[in-house]
């Protein structure tokens, strides 16, 4: 994987991903909770989900550009005091605690989205995949001028 010094380049790329993660972690859940309801999906459900997953790229990457901005540049400027929070590890799991802190919102981005299922799991960890999977990729492509 190309490594990137530029930090706007990196967290461009990285919330490209937002979106079809958010839409795989929904179809995951309602798997999850009931897996016999996708055994009757039609061509036109599959046709629909397509053209779902193709407009969740630039409507997720919108939605992830500012929280991913905030905490990338933060965590990037961290790096350069703090070496070992340059680690993938810290990358993902500051990530992961802010897409759990998302939930918490005025308006949160999974309004519409019921909990996935009856055993009580709130909508506000739905949040957790997709803003841990743009902070991981953010960190992989992003390289400090310390580190070559």
């Amino acid at each position: 994987m190309p490594r990137i010094r530029s930090l706007p380049a990196a967290i461009g790329i990285s919330s490209l991903i937002a979106g079809p993660v958010t839409l795989l972690t929904i179809a995951a859940a309602a798997i999850a909770t009931d897996p016999t309801s996708f055994l009757s999906v039609r061509a036109e459900g599959l046709m629909v989900a397509g053209v779902l997953f193709v407009a969740s790229v630039p409507l997720g990457a919108l939605a992830a550009l500012l929280p991913l901005s905030l905490s990338a540049v933060a965590m990037y400027r961290l790096g350069k005091y703090a070496p070992e929070t340059r680690s993938p590890l810290a990358w993902a799991g500051v990530g992961a605690v802010l897409g759990f802190l998302m939930g918490f919102a005025p308006i949160p981005l999974f309004l519409a989205v019921e909990a996935p299922n009856s055993a009580g799991i709130p909508q506000l960890w739905l949040g957790i995949p997709p803003a841990t999977a743009c902070a991981l990729l953010c960190r992989l492509i992003l390289v400090w001028k310390e580190e070559g």
